[in-house]
């Protein structure tokens, strides 16, 4: 098989290869502005359809539950068919879907028009982010792939501001041009260079069982779980203090601008130092704030930890990615099952933060919830200092070859298999 890094190397240099990297950013800029338009909405929806809490709550659910379900075809869609029909598929998923939510007057065609986008966002992003861990080379992957990743960013904050004009005019109107932009960003990928499947037969049993991966998966749990109890517990203790919806917005929206800017740089670390040093970073912030967030008695100081937090998540977010897609590189798997990996533990990680956090603060304390995770954040840690430094998810990714055409031995990888 053709080395991936030498291939994604020729790919970038032929005319057309330097659209990826927007194209992808504008991927999931777009799929998270649609995902964080219902929060807006919820109430028009709710007293239109005369909806139960239960009834909004599944409705909420909707979306996730798609990227459940679409996280691991979309993978082996990847590696069987290729990246650029899977992420042609699932934003025609997507356009079809948010026209249907546009026009529907039905809870139940509203929940399964919900539960489409989730999964054709999840083939969109699995495909992207794998289309561009695929064409970059390793000492820029890290960069790259934080790069793209602020386009997620940016779609966070205009997502509820698009669901706030939505519901002052008419929804229809919005998801109407979401649909519009699938189509776009649809033909604006037949313009984009791709490489040739890779036809992976390996499939999800091989996928799940390589250790290649655990690392970057259990970097994505742990992220997953601390945003989810802080989705919950912050706005709620900013309530408590008597902020109202545009400070509490406001916060997050800084926090999310900070995680934005600051992600590039964390990837372009992670590629010279290595991506377990950010990691560890992170984490240790990560356990520290999560004893000082139930502490703040006034709003300014809460709205200065919120922003903190943005940094603290991209140092673990970016570099995860990262570990990801090299250890599916080393493993010689498709970026396919990489990305797969990550959609699903982030969105099932998410989901159980936010109902676990919300959970165990109900029955104890805030304080309580938060020191669970720092207890998880720490056994994270203690991990990945012992975990020997020589291991290959840990290292720096090495420079460019001096030769014009590397050609990497069989044994490179330790965890190569046969095909």
């Amino acid at each position: 098989r053709t080395d991936v890094s030498e291939s994604g190397a020729r790919l970038a240099r032929r005319p057309g290869g330097g659209h990826l990297l927007a194209f992808v950013a504008a991927v999931v800029f777009v799929d998270t502005a649609l995902f964080g338009v219902i929060a807006p909405l919820l109430p028009f929806y709710s007293d239109e359809l005369g909806l139960s809490k239960t009834e909004a709550g599944v409705l909420v659910a909707s979306f996730p539950a798609g990227v459940f379900a679409g996280a691991f075809p979309a993978g082996a869609a990847v590696a069987r068919f290729g990246a650029k029909p899977t992420a042609i598929l699932g934003l025609a998923l997507f356009a079809a879907s948010s026209l249907v939510f546009g026009f529907a007057n039905d809870i139940a065609l509203l929940d399964l028009a919900r539960f489409v986008q989730g999964a054709g966002s999840a083939a969109s992003w699995t495909a992207g982010l794998a289309w561009l861990a695929r064409q970059s080379p390793p000492e820029r992957r890290g960069e790259r792939l934080g790069i793209a990743f602020s386009g997620a960013l940016a779609g966070s904050l205009i997502g509820p501001a698009l669901g706030a004009a939505a519901r002052g005019a008419d929804p229809a109107i919005v998801f109407s041009l979401a649909a519009a932009a699938g189509v776009g960003l649809i033909a604006w990928s037949l313009r984009v260079p791709a490489p040739a499947p890779s036809r992976d037969e390996a499939g999800w049993g091989s996928a799940l069982r390589e250790r290649a991966l655990l690392p970057g998966a259990g970097v994505i749990l742990m992220v997953g779980l601390l945003f989810g109890i802080v989705e919950v517990l912050l706005p709620l203790r900013f309530d408590e203090l008597g902020a109202g919806g545009a400070v509490i917005g406001g916060a997050f929206a800084i926090a999310a601008l900070a995680e934005g800017v600051t992600g590039p740089l964390l990837g372009r670390l992670a590629d010279r130092i290595g991506p377990i040093r950010p990691v560890r970073w992170s984490l240790a912030g990560g356990i520290l704030l999560a004893f000082v967030l139930p502490l703040p008695e006034s709003i300014p100081l809460l709205v200065l930890l919120c922003v903190v937090l943005g940094p603290i998540e991209g140092g673990m977010f970016v570099p995860a990615m990262k570990m990801l897609a090299d250890g599916a590189e080393r493993a010689r798997l498709d970026q396919g099952y990489a990305f797969a990996i990550f959609n699903f533990t982030w969105a099932l990680t998410t989901a159980a933060g936010s109902a676990g956090g919300g959970a165990i603060a109900d029955v104890s304390s805030d304080t309580v919830a938060y020191a669970s995770i720092a207890a998880l954040l720490a056994l994270g840690l203690i991990a990945s200092l012992r975990a020997a430094s020589a291991s290959p998810a840990f290292r720096p990714s090495p420079g460019p070859s001096p030769s014009p055409s590397p050609s990497p031995s069989p044994s490179s990888s330790s965890s190569a298999r046969g095909r």
